[in-house]
Order: structure tokens, then C-alpha cells, then sequence
């Protein structure tokens, strides 16, 4: 049978070889797709191959389908001996292994191949044939893996299984062997292995089962595994995880607002859940046995406190208990029962109800002050007794009755002082036998109160008084206003700035004019200074000459006609920046006489003068002279007897008297030196000039 088959298959080879195939591609009755994996290698090595080969149309093939590898060999395993014949719409696949070679590597792809047979609508069979490529590329080597791990559930109660599964993918471009995993001690502490060759891309599970003790269990894994060719061991570490021991404890309470109402009455339920677990609780539900479904669609977190409320009619006495159903985090359904709250309808007989009758003693108040007693009776007009009966008016309470029986009534009576017109009215609250508080009002009354009318009194006619002059205020309408226009908005723009700036000058010239009015007077009075030491610090005595001075000069007189002659230094001058005004010159013929005579001196050096030689100084006095110096020539310096001045009355130049002696009279010899201070003494003058003298010195050769 095999043979035949080969036969078969050898001419159909011939026969394709031997005709060239007509098909069109629009015509193509067959479809193939391939899968490789994987897709990148390092180098020539095996892959996994994937086909299928589908009929497209509604016919089915006359002729079987051949499946060619790459090296143009038939596939004996596709189908039977390699044929296999198709129905309208049918595929078949195949699967298989390929070692790719360096040369496919290098080229990029792999082609298998699809012979079959394609009848023309004349009927005439066109052989043909498909290719079936599929890349595959070259990479460089890779090694990694990619783990992936689910707990199921994320928390268990005690003696509940887990499942710990991790799925371990080859992210690398190598395969890998012996895979290998180590879980932590409280899930599994055996290692796992496998020797399933890992190649790039594929990927293996495995699974760990542990039981959920009164601990929280704890996740972590280490995944070892070689490449191919290699044998370094590299590791995955996969983080460590809790998995909580979930302990459930829901609580529920119900409440209500009142015991019993009135039949068709409303009553508010409360209801309190409380989740001490550590877990949430989802999907709540809570029903009742006479109300059916209360809530649903609740959740509760762990550690947390929901309240809920619904109101509903009290028709009847009834006992209500709710039921609460939910769901925790580890799939486990938990339940919890409220207490049970038991409701009462009353009828009507039932009801408790007071009357409230207020009187005032005066509705129209004219004192002052306003005084009004308030006489209030409380009658229990229903067939229960009445407890706690607390009668208020607003907020103030004003008294409590303990109780009142069915069919008797209370009354007190109050004083109070009004200041305003209004509305008064009084409220009794009290417990019914549920022990509910029903409250109670009064009848309004309206009180007015009015201000006493004062004595009359004889009226005094008060002073008409002067009318106040009124003054109208001036509304100033801003220039900014709508009404004002065009040209005052365009003249204040120019005007105010032209203002700001002549402003900024005027005290900027204010502040230049003080200063320099400050700087006039500070020099004027430097001036003034100046002048006043001048006067006050130098003798100016123009009539009386200097005994010193005179001493002084005769001596150096002397000295100079003793000492052979030397070559005259010349003569040095002060002169300072306030001249003085010399004496006027007198060419009178006593003038000149006193010239001839040896008279001739000058105060305003405080020294003589008179013709002056060659070498820079005087002549040596004439003795014959009657006014000149004559030599000393007495005892020594030491030996000689003070100078005492003398007082002559007959001075021309000034009058001394002996109460005014040492004070220089300066207005004597002129009007403009005099001294400012007369009470000032006079000092002896200094042979060299000072700081603020001003004059001519003359610089003697001793």
C-alpha cells in the first residue's frame, strides 16, 4: 500500500513538473497560513512550525492536498501518506519541527510548500501550488525570564485552601533548562523542577497548594535556570507577599426611634453593623421576615461601622428581626442576626392626650412696668395616665407635674413682666405608657402692652430758636464721569502733569534756597568770628608804645653794632588776606621834624622805623637825639629793675585811668577797630604774628 502511495505521489511530481500551472489567485480554492516559534534565533537551531491548510469554497476539492518542507520533501504525517483531501469549508493542520540551517538564518525566512490541483470551469485540471513562508530572524543571545503569580483567595479563613500558581515565560532569545522553583517554608518547602526544555517564548506552570492556619502565610519565591549551551545558573527572585488569615466578625443591632405609635403611625429602624474583622464584607444583604428585603448591595470595610435606616407604618404590633448576609474578600459567605425588636400598634383609646386651657389676667397693659399673671390648667382628658408632665413656655420650663391620672387636671399660675406686644402661648410635654414623649400646646393670647400715659404738667413755652443756616453740600462731578467731556479730560491730562512737575521744582528751589541761605549765614558768621579773635587777641595801642618792644629793640640795636657786618637776610612779609588801612601820611613841617629828630615810629608795627640801609636795618640811633633809645648801660639782664609803665594823663592818644588801665581804648584811634568786648583785657603783644592777625612784620637780624 505504502509503495503505491509513493508511486502515486512521484507521478503527480512529474506531472506538475511537466505542465506549467494556470490558476488564478482570485480562483484559488486554497488558503494556508504558518506559525513559527520562535520567531528570533541565535544561531541555526530547531523551531516549532504550525500549518493549516483550508478549502475557501463551497465545493469540495477533487484532488487531494500535498505538503512540501523547505527542502522540497513531502510531509508523510500530513494527512494519510501525506494527502489529504478536503471538503467545502474544511482545514487541516499540521504541526511539526524544523532545524533551520545558516543559510535560511541569513536569508530571513523558511518556505514550505502546498501542491494541489485547480479544474477550469471547463473542466480541464490545472495542477498548482502555494508557498507557505514564514520569517525567522537572526538576534543576539538573550537570557531572562518573565513570572507571573496569582493567590487564590488573597485571604482564607482557618483550614481553607490556596492556591499559589506562577507561570514562568522564556523572555530571552536562548531556550532553558532545568527550570527549578523554591516557594517559602509556610506555603511549600519542597523544590519543584521540571526538565521541559524552556524555548524562547514559551512558557510553564506551576502550582503550590497550602492550608490557611490561625497565621497569615507569606509568598515568596526563587526561580533558578540555565541557557542552553551554558553552565552558568541565574536566578529570579520573586517579591515576598501576605496572604491574611481572614477572621470574620460582623455584628448587627436594631433600633428604633419610638416603642409604639399610633396604628398608621411611622417608626424610624435603625440598623448598626460592625465589621472587627479583617476582612471587607460585599455584596450585604439584609431581609426581614414581615418587610422582606430591606438593604442589598452593601459593603462593610474591615474594622469599619455602617449605619443604615429605614422608616416604615406600624399597622399592627409586630416583632422584627433583620437577617444580614454577606460576602467576605475570600469568597466565603458570611450571616448575622439582628435582635429582635418588638413594636407596638396602640389604638386610638390608647393615646394619651392633654388640653391646655391659658388665661391672662389683663390683655391690655398700661403700667410700667408690665405685669400680666398667667393662670394655665392641664387637663388629661384620655384613658392613660399622663408621667413626667413638664410645662414650658419657649425654652423656659417652668414646672413639672410627676403625673397626671386619666381624667384630672393641674393648674398653676405664673407673674410676668412684658416688655414688648406679642403672642404668648405654653406647651406640656409627657410620657405615654411606651414611655414616648408627646408634646402639647396651649391656646394663643395676644397681649398689648402700651407706655403709661405721663401727669399733665404746665407746659413751658420753650425758645423758638434761631433757624441753623443750611448748607447745601456741592455734589463735584468727577472728570471721569460720562457727562464731562472731551477737551477738560484732555486738558487735566496735560495740565497734571505739568502741575506734578512744577511742584517737584518749587521745593526742589525751596530746598536749594535754604541751603544756601544756611551756607550765607554760616560764613557771615565765620566772618564775624574771625574778626571779633583779631580785635580781642592783639594790642593795637597806636599812641603808647611797648616798654618791652622798646626794650627789645634797643637791645638788638646794640647787638648789631657790636657784631661785624654780615650779608642782610632780606626782609620777609606776612601779609594776610585782610589789608589793613595805613596810618594817613602827615607832610606837615612837624612831621618832618620829628623825623630829623629821631621821632619818627610806627605803631603799626608795634616797633620803630625809619630809614632803612643797605644791609636792612635802621642807623644807629644819634645820641644827641633826645627822644632816641640810648644804649643800656647798667647792670646785666638779671639786675635790671621791672618795667613799670607810666601813666601819663596827658596821653593824645588815649585816656587811661587807673580803673580802665590794661584795656586798650580803640575807638580813640579809630572807629572801625574797635573792640567789640570792652571788658576785655588787653594782652601783651606777640612778637610773632598768630592765626587770625593781620598786619606787616618785619623779621629782624639778631
Amino acid at each position: 500500500m505504502k509503495k503505491r502511495g509513493f508511486l502515486v505521489l512521484c507521478a503527480w511530481l512529474l506531472v506538475t513538473i511537466a505542465i506549467v500551472p494556470i490558476a488564478c489567485a482570485e480562483d484559488d480554492p486554497v488558503a494556508c497560513t504558518i506559525e513559527i516559534s520562535p520567531e528570533f534565533l541565535v544561531g541555526p537551531g530547531d523551531v516549532s512550525v504550525t500549518i493549516t491548510v483550508s478549502n475557501v469554497t463551497d465545493k469540495d476539492l477533487q484532488d487531494p492536498v500535498l505538503l512540501f518542507n523547505p527542502q522540497a520533501v513531502p510531509i508523510t504525517d500530513f494527512g494519510d501518506d501525506g494527502l489529504v483531501s478536503l471538503m467545502a469549508g474544511e482545514s487541516k493542520t499540521w504541526t511539526g519541527t524544523y532545524s533551520v540551517n545558516e543559510r535560511e538564518l541569513e536569508q530571513g525566512y523558511i518556505q514550505y510548500f502546498a501542491k494541489y490541483t485547480v479544474y477550469q470551469d471547463n473542466g480541464q485540471a490545472a495542477p498548482s501550488s502555494q508557498s507557505i513562508r514564514a520569517t525567522v530572524s537572526r538576534t543576539e543571545a538573550e537570557v531572562g525570564v518573565d513570572v507571573d503569580r496569582t493567590i487564590t483567595p488573597s485571604s482564607a479563613h482557618e483550614g481553607q485552601e490556596v492556591l499559589v500558581k506562577y507561570t514562568i515565560t522564556n523572555s530571552g532569545t536562548v531556550a532553558l533548562t532545568d527550570v527549578s522553583i523554591v516557594e517559602n517554608e509556610s506555603i511549600n518547602s519542597k523544590t519543584q523542577s521540571t526538565e521541559k526544555q524552556l524555548d524562547p517564548g514559551a512558557k510553564i506552570e506551576i502550582t503550590y497548594k497550602a492550608t490557611m492556619g490561625k497565621k497569615d502565610l507569606t509568598s515568596s519565591a526563587t526561580i533558578s535556570y540555565k541557557a542552553v549551551g551554558t553552565d552558568k545558573t541565574e536566578t529570579y527572585t520573586v517579591d515576598e507577599k501576605k496572604i491574611p488569615y481572614a477572621q470574620a466578625d460582623l455584628s448587627a443591632s436594631l433600633s428604633s426611634d419610638v416603642k409604639g405609635v399610633l396604628s398608621g403611625g411611622t417608626v424610624k429602624l435603625t440598623l448598626e453593623l460592625k465589621n472587627k474583622g479583617s476582612v471587607d464584607m460585599t455584596d450585604l444583604r439584609v431581609s426581614d421576615p414581615i418587610l422582606g428585603d430591606v438593604f442589598t448591595n452593601q459593603m462593610v470595610e474591615a474594622g469599619k461601622t455602617l449605619t443604615l435606616e429605614k422608616e416604615i407604618t406600624l399597622t399592627e404590633t409586630a416583632d422584627y428581626q433583620f437577617t444580614v448576609q454577606a460576602i467576605d474578600s475570600t469568597g466565603t459567605e458570611i450571616s448575622a442576626l439582628t435582635n429582635q425588636l418588638s413594636l407596638t400598634a396602640m389604638s386610638p383609646d390608647e393615646a394619651l392626650h392633654l388640653t391646655l386651657n391659658a388665661t391672662p389676667d389683663q390683655t391690655e397693659i398700661y403700667d410700667d412696668p408690665a405685669e400680666v399673671r398667667f393662670t394655665l390648667t392641664i387637663t388629661n382628658d384620655s384613658n392613660v395616665d399622663a408621667t413626667d408632665v413638664k410645662i414650658a413656655h419657649g425654652y423656659v420650663d417652668i414646672y413639672t407635674f410627676e403625673s397626671i391620672a386619666a381624667g384630672e387636671s393641674r393648674t398653676l399660675s405664673r407673674d410676668a413682666v412684658l416688655s414688648n406686644s406679642g403672642k404668648f402661648q405654653f406647651s406640656a410635654v409627657a410620657k405615654d405608657p411606651l414611655e414616648n414623649e408627646n408634646t402639647f400646646l396651649s391656646n394663643e393670647m395676644q397681649i398689648a402692652v402700651y407706655q403709661p400715659t405721663p401727669p399733665p404738667a404746665t407746659p413751658t413755652v420753650p425758645p423758638v430758636p434761631t433757624a441753623e443756616p443750611t448748607f447745601v453740600p456741592v455734589t463735584v462731578v468727577p472728570i471721569r464721569h460720562e457727562s464731562i467731556g472731551t477737551f477738560p479730560k484732555a486738558v487735566q491730562k496735560v495740565l497734571l502733569p505739568a502741575l506734578i512737575v512744577i511742584g517737584v521744582l518749587l521745593l526742589a528751589g525751596s530746598a536749594l534756597l535754604i541751603v544756601a541761605a544756611k551756607k550765607r549765614h554760616d560764613d557771615r558768621k565765620a566772618s564775624k568770628a574771625a574778626l571779633d579773635h583779631l580785635e580781642r587777641t592783639r594790642r593795637r595801642d597806636y599812641v603808647t608804645a611797648n616798654p618791652e618792644e622798646m626794650e627789645a629793640t634797643s637791645k638788638a640795636t646794640l647787638r648789631k653794632n657790636q657784631q661785624p657786618e654780615e650779608e642782610p637776610e632780606p626782609d620777609v612779609v606776612l601779609v594776610t588776606d585782610n589789608e589793613w588801612e595805613l596810618p594817613t601820611y602827615d607832610d606837615t613841617p612837624a612831621a618832618a621834624d620829628r623825623s630829623v629828630a629821631g621821632e619818627g615810629y610806627s605803631s603799626f608795627g608795634q616797633g620803630f622805623y625809619g630809614e632803612v640801609e643797605a644791609d636792612g636795618f635802621e642807623p644807629a640811633p644819634d645820641q644827641s637825639a633826645g627822644d632816641a633809645f640810648q644804649p643800656y648801660d647798667g647792670p646785666a639782664d638779671s639786675e635790671q629793675p621791672a618795667y613799670e609803665p607810666q601813666y601819663d594823663p596827658a596821653s593824645a592818644w588815649g585816656q587811661n585811668t587807673p580803673e580802665t588801665e590794661g584795656f586798650a581804648d580803640w575807638s580813640a584811634v579809630d572807629p572801625a577797630l574797635s573792640v567789640q568786648n570792652a571788658s576785655e583785657p588787653q594782652q601783651n603783644p606777640d612778637p610773632s604774628p598768630s592765626e587770625g592777625d593781620t598786619g606787616i612784620y618785619r623779621r629782624s637780624r639778631k
